[in-house]
């Protein structure tokens, strides 16, 4: 059964801020190119705009826990050390360097120290860098709608030495404001992801010529990213076994990550009211029945009404533990990606060896390459590319 054609890739969650004009650049300029560099690069990814299928095609959702698992690893057994951990600034890596899962937050507290504001993001930064390059006023306008109560000017945006868009501006790159708009964590953006889901339809076999079925050896083979993190083996391994369907694969349209599902019921306010009614999406598009689409979602604002006489910090989880940080609430927020696919059991792919060092970095032991010996903020989960 076919289906009609794409023929032109739509903005991340099917954002309307781009002018048609600009909505087509960004699917020729941005996005095809670098799907058609990925799909060159193996054999069972494609650039659906560029390809002459118009096949069936199929979805699956991949989802995984923002909170960033590199944090958990390095803070074995404590709750609390790893909360606070992921709401701090590290000493190396840029701004919000522990939030690696495509997911984001920013936390503001009142006099008392009491949360009553966390914002969410998986937006890509490479959208907010086209916006800015060809429509500037747009970008202001967002900041300024999304962030209501900040005084935020051009400059505190354009603030590069050049004047362009500095995307670690003071309203964006905080932890501590409540004022976020895009991803600026180095390894949470769209050619990253891109590249995750052409390289893991790469089929891979062990040393005796065994296929590899498991998330974390294929990551390691793969060199697919971060080893700790609760995303880059979580897809690689799905897209992987997609792969081994014999399927021709690639990432559904819109291409983005996104805020996938929150769970109000680990927590408990005061009053007993329902706290999935403190969680307001905020930018994205919801479900669309009649066009067979489902929710996209890149930001959401968790945060009590202004009538109640509690605020966030106020509510508790199951054990009772006031909300002292944002990474209490990332434990309960799955992230989304949707791969697609078409034509399966058509494709025989050939299945390879791992990646080596030699190959990778001009040297080395083929088991083990510099992503793997390093930990935490020192592995910078795409550093294999």
């Amino acid at each position: 059964m076919s289906q009609s054609k794409l023929t032109q890739f739509n903005p991340p969650a099917f954002l309307t801020d781009f002018t048609p004009e600009n909505a087509k650049r960004w699917s020729d300029e941005f996005v095809s190119p670098r799907m058609t560099l990925e799909a060159d690069l193996v054999t069972q990814f494609y650039n659906e705009v560029t390809s002459d299928w118009e096949d069936r095609r199929y979805q699956a959702n991949i989802s995984w826990i923002a909170f960033p698992n590199n944090v958990t690893h390095q803070n074995p057994g404590s709750d609390r050390a790893r909360w606070e951990a992921a709401d701090q600034e590290a000493p190396t890596g840029g701004p919000r360097a522990r939030q690696d899962e495509y997911c984001e937050w920013s936390v503001q507290r009142n006099e008392s120290g009491k949360i009553v504001r966390i914002v969410f993001t998986c937006e890509g930064p490479e959208y907010w860098s086209h916006l800015a390059k060809w429509q500037p006023d747009t970008v202001l306008e967002l900041y300024r709608h999304h962030n209501p109560g900040f005084d935020i000017k051009r400059e505190d945006l354009f603030s590069n030495p050049d004047g362009s868009y500095n995307p670690h501006n003071k309203w964006n790159a905080p932890m501590d404001t409540g004022c976020i708009m895009h991803l600026v964590q180095r390894n949470n953006t769209l050619a990253a992801q891109f590249h995750l889901g052409g390289q893991s339809t790469v089929l891979r076999i062990d040393q005796n010529g065994r296929p590899i079925r498991e998330a974390d050896q294929l990551l390691r083979c793969s060199r697919l990213g971060g080893a700790y993190r609760n995303s880059d083996p979580h897809i690689g391994i799905q897209i992987n076994n997609i792969a081994h369907n014999k399927a021709m694969i690639t990432i559904a349209d819109p291409l983005g990550l996104y805020l996938d599902n929150f769970d109000g019921n680990a927590f408990e306010a005061p009053d007993g009211h329902n706290v999935n009614d403190f969680w307001k999406w905020t930018r994205g598009t919801p479900a669309d029945p009649a066009k067979g689409r489902q929710a996209h979602w890149v930001r959401a604002v968790f945060e009590v009404p202004a009538d109640k006489p509690y605020v966030i910090g106020d509510l508790e989880d199951r054990d009772g533990n006031r909300i002292q940080w944002g990474g209490q609430v990332a434990d309960h927020i799955q992230v989304r990606l949707t791969g697609q696919f078409i034509q399966e059991g058509m494709h025989s792919a050939q299945s390879y060896h791992c990646i080596s060092d030699a190959a990778t970095f001009g040297g080395g032991k083929d088991e083990e390459c510099a992503c793997d010996r390093a930990e935490g903020l020192e592995d910078p989960g795409f550093c294999c590319y």
